[in-house]
Parts: C-alpha cells; sequence; structure tokens
C-alpha cells in the first residue's frame, strides 16, 4: 500500500484557513460595530412653520362678507383683511335707545323726589240740633189766663171780687208764661273725625335712587355695545405682515371668535411639540434637516420649552340674599344657645363642605416644545403655519 504524504495538504490548510477565519472575524466585528454605533435618524412630524403671530377677534355676532386676501398674502397695517354683515339691526339699536331714554327719565324724576300720599287726621261738624219749641198748647193757656186776670182786674175795680182772686189770676198768669217762654239754650252739635290723604313730595331713599342709576348707566352700556357692533363691519390690520384666515366668506361667527391672524414673515421659526424622552434626548445645537414646499432645508434646535400650568381652584360664592341674612343670624343665635355639638359628627360634616367649596381642576399635561433655526437667506417665500417633518441624528 502506498503511503501519502498530506502535510502540505495540511499546511496550505492551517495556512489559508487562518488568514480566511480572521478575514470572517474581523467582517463580523466591523459590521457588529457598525451596527451598534451607526446613527440614528429620528423623524418629527407635524412641525410648523411659525412666527410672532398677532391674533384678531371679531366684537360682534354676524356673518363674514368678504375676505379681500388669500392665506400668505401681504398686508400692510390699515388695509381691510375682512368684512362682517352684523347681526344688530336698527329696530334693536331704537328700542335699546327707547330703554335709555325711560331709564334716564324715572331717574331724574326720583331725583326731584318722590310722591307720597300722607295720612292726615281732620275734625268735621256735625248737623246741630234745634233747640225745643214751645207747644201751641202751652200759648193758648197763656193767652186765656190773660183775658181772665184782665176781666177779674175790672171786676176788681167794680168791686165785684176781692183782692184775693185778683192776685190768684195774677200768679197763674205768670206760671204759665214761664213754662211756655222759649229756651234760651244754644243748639247742641256734635264732631266727626275723617281721615284724608294729602299728596306730598318727600326725598327718594338712596338705595332706590342707587338702583336707578345703576339701571341707567346699563341701558347705556347696552346701547353704546350694540353701536359700537354695529359699526364693525370693516376689520383692518394692526400691523405689517402675512394674513392667515380659520374661517371661510358666508360663514357664520361668534364675539370672540378668531377672524385672522398676521404673522411676521421675516422672522420665522419652526416648532414641534415632542416627547418628554425626545425631549430629554436632543440638545441645544443639534442639527435638524427637513423639507419645505419640496426645498430640502436645515438648521439647529435653538430653544427647548416646557411648560406645565399650575392646577386651578374653583371657589365657589355663595351670595347671600337678605333673607338668607336673617336666617343665618337666627341660626347663630341658635347655636350659640344650643351646646357644642360632638367633635366626631362635625369632622365628617366639614369635610363635607370644604370639598363644595374649593374644587381642584386637573392641570393641563405638560408640553414638550423644540424650535428649530430657518436659514434667513433663501429664494423663496415661505407660507406660516406650513408643516413639514423635522429628521434628527441621534
Amino acid at each position: 500500500m502506498e503511503n501519502v504524504d498530506i502535510t502540505d495538504k495540511v499546511k496550505n490548510f492551517i495556512k489559508f484557513g487562518l488568514a480566511g477565519l480572521l478575514i470572517l472575524s474581523g467582517a463580523i466585528g466591523y459590521g457588529m460595530f457598525q451596527h451598534y454605533h451607526a446613527e440614528k435618524i429620528l423623524q418629527i412630524e407635524n412641525a410648523k412653520v411659525t412666527s410672532n403671530i398677532i391674533s384678531i377677534h371679531a366684537l360682534t355676532n354676524g356673518k363674514i362678507k368678504e375676505l379681500p386676501f388669500n392665506d400668505g398674502d401681504e398686508v400692510k397695517a390699515g388695509d381691510v383683511i375682512a368684512r362682517i354683515e352684523v347681526s344688530v339691526t336698527e329696530e334693536e339699536i331704537k328700542k335699546l335707545q327707547q330703554a335709555v331714554d325711560a331709564a334716564k327719565k324715572n331717574y331724574e324724576s326720583l331725583k326731584l323726589g318722590q310722591h307720597v300720599k300722607t295720612p292726615v287726621r281732620r275734625t268735621k261738624p256735625a248737623a246741630s240740633t234745634p233747640a225745643p219749641k214751645s207747644s201751641s198748647k202751652n200759648t193758648a193757656s197763656v193767652a186765656t189766663l190773660e183775658e181772665r186776670a184782665k176781666r177779674l182786674e175790672e171786676l176788681y175795680e167794680m168791686g165785684a171780687v176781692s183782692k184775693g182772686e185778683l192776685d190768684k189770676a195774677k200768679q197763674d198768669l205768670a206760671k204759665a208764661k214761664s213754662s211756655s217762654a222759649p229756651s234760651t239754650s244754644a243748639p247742641t252739635q256734635s264732631q266727626t273725625v275723617e281721615i284724608d290723604f294729602v299728596d306730598s313730595i318727600q326725598p327718594t331713599p338712596p338705595a332706590i335712587l342707587q338702583n336707578a342709576e345703576n339701571a341707567l348707566k346699563e341701558a347705556e352700556l347696552a346701547l353704546n355695545v350694540a353701536v359700537e357692533q354695529s359699526k364693525q363691519t370693516e376689520i383692518t390690520a394692526p400691523v405689517d405682515g402675512v394674513v392667515y384666515y380659520p374661517f371661510l366668506a358666508d360663514e357664520e361667527i361668534k364675539s370672540g371668535d378668531i377672524i385672522a391672524k398676521i404673522g411676521d414673515d421675516k422672522n420665522v421659526w419652526i416648532e414641534a411639540e415632542v416627547s418628554e424622552e425626545i425631549f430629554n434626548q436632543i440638545s441645544l445645537g443639534k442639527k435638524v434637516s427637513y423639507t419645505i414646499d419640496g426645498k430640502n432645508l436645515s438648521g439647529t434646535v435653538t430653544e427647548k420649552i416646557s411648560s406645565q400650568p399650575e392646577p386651578e381652584k374653583v371657589e365657589e360664592v355663595i351670595a347671600e340674599t337678605p333673607d338668607a341674612e336673617k336666617n343665618s343670624e337666627q341660626n347663630s343665635d341658635a347655636e350659640k344657645n344650643s351646646p357644642p355639638p360632638e367633635q366626631e359628627k362635625s369632622e365628617p360634616i366639614a369635610e363635607e363642605n370644604k370639598s363644595e367649596v374649593a374644587e381642584e381642576i386637573p392641570a393641563e399635561p405638560e408640553k414638550f416644545v423644540l424650535k428649530v433655526s430657518i436659514p434667513a437667506e433663501r429664494d423663496f417665500d415661505l407660507k406660516l403655519l406650513s408643516e413639514t417633518t423635522l429628521k434628527i441624528s441621534i
């Protein structure tokens, strides 16, 4: 059997195998190095081009009649940027004027005083009662006695009767005259008491006068607001800049709505809201690339803004009426006279009242915003509020 020498083959295998193994190991190591040390590209969407933007609010309800400019157009201070068809009519202003006139007339009248009917006690004499009259019967008796006394006197002179008979006749006549004489007493009168109401002017109480003055001021304010609203048919730009409209023509608006925004396109930047994790990963000065209107641009992170508003508390204020104050005083007196309640029962009530008086509104979540610069030298116009995607190597 022939012996085969494989020494040379083994040597070649070892020689080239080891070299290949080293090359393979190096390639794997380099690949792993590149994998773990390669830069990752972070993309942040919904970033917007912004600037110092002024919001213009509507001062009245109405409808947008005309928008003379398009979004992104440059405007000058004083340019009419919107025309509004207001909802305040001439009839409404006329009614408000009538309310002012009535309130003013009432106030001026109260300043002069109030007409008040004052009760006055008056005493009036009643019908008088006439004195009693002498009767016809007494008058006839006197005449008869006079005639008898006269006849007896003639008979006495003739000696036909005695002096005693004559004197008796005269006495009877005197008595008859005394009883038949008319009464000299005045007629009796009675008195009656009546209550009359007399018109008088008294000073108006200060509280009533103050209420009338407040009513006049409120009526005047309502009229002035309506008149000003009726004039808000043209909205002008307060500054130079680029105009943007959140509404369209013929849309209804309410007082306080933002009908236009004007921004300074000479000083612009990009803002992007990010998560707290990304916010902490990116440092100031980090290079950022993005595309706007098909133009590839780059800038740097110039500012990092984090904001978290403090929670607000809403306190419930209870307005007390005079009856409520009276009841409160009565309850206070009752509490003074009553024995103090047990401590264990008062604590839950206090906690319940406390929860009703103050209610904490949950705070808004914290916001994290990145501001990115835009090259000052550019050969195209930027449109404010344009959206882009930021690309950052991390």
